[in-house]
């Protein structure tokens, strides 16, 4: 009876051995399970911060070109407000230019009124005198 019982214990720690081997390898896979979860979360957090890191410069290359493109466009609008300025400059300068070419043609024609009159008073002071002269004869 003592050889049933000890070998009774035996086996109930053999069991229990069994047991806790099962048990050690469970916490073991549990272990690698948490370490490769955790290696994965890192690698994530890793890439999610390089996209980050490149959604900003994404984010800073745009408004350098924004930049880029307003300061253009601010002076394609200072060339453009420019070339107006210097048209109209032009515009006014050809109007002035137009008004004195027309005060220079009045003048002339009123100069050539005057010599054509000069010359109709010019006639007939000629007339009297070539009248005068033959009157005298």
């Amino acid at each position: 009876a003592l050889d049933a019982r000890a070998r009774d214990v035996e086996r109930e720690m053999e069991r229990e051995r069994l047991e806790a081997e099962r048990l050690e390898a469970q916490a073991e896979a549990l272990r690698k399970r948490r370490e490769e979860r955790r290696r994965q979360l890192e690698e994530e957090e890793r890439e999610a911060e390089e996209e980050l890191m490149r959604l900003q410069a994404a984010k800073a290359a745009k408004a350098q070109r924004a930049a880029e493109l307003a300061t253009e466009r601010d002076a394609d609008l200072a060339a453009e407000a420019e070339r107006k300025a210097r048209l109209a400059a032009k515009q006014r300068r050809l109007e002035k230019e137009r008004a004195l070419a027309k005060a220079e043609a009045k003048t002339k024609a009123a100069q050539a009124r005057m010599s054509r009159v000069e010359a109709d008073i010019d006639a007939a002071k000629a007339a009297a005198d070539a009248a005068a002269a033959a009157g005298d004869d």
